[in-house]
């Protein structure tokens, strides 16, 4: 499996992208729930906690997983969303890369992101779902 950047739909405060996740095996991969996630920055991890739903602003998404099946050559994908205006004192921690932990057992994947901050290192996720639509 390998994972790219997707779609965004971005607006003041928020952010949400699609996280697209191409089968480049020759056998059918069945991916069922939420996928772990973990923001890098190089080789250290950052703090992180995430939240399996829609977040509390932002691109409203199905929080029910269904079983996908990603045919080879073809890609499923899911929506990460986080706040980047803080609140308080709270911190927004810069990271460059996601681990990606499938679920199911179906391995782990990294995505190159470019530069993103969470505040408050707080990550909302999707199901893995079919296609590749827009958050």
């Amino acid at each position: 499996m390998a994972a790219g950047r997707g779609e965004s739909n971005n607006a003041a405060g928020h952010q949400a992208w699609t996280i697209v996740l191409t089968n480049d095996s020759t056998v059918t991969c069945s991916l069922d729930g939420f996928p772990t996630l973990q923001l890098m920055s190089g080789s250290t991890d950052v703090s992180t906690t995430q939240t399996d739903g829609n977040s509390p602003a932002g691109a409203q998404i199905s929080d029910t997983p269904t079983l996908v099946n990603i045919a080879p050559d073809t890609a499923g994908s899911f929506v990460v969303q986080w706040l980047d205006v803080p609140t308080g004192v709270q911190q927004c921690t810069a990271a460059y890369e996601v681990a990606i932990t499938l679920p199911g057992g179906g391995g782990k994947v990294t995505v190159a992101m470019g530069l993103i901050m969470p505040c408050g290192g707080e990550l909302y996720v999707s199901p893995v779902r079919s296609g590749t639509a827009a958050p």
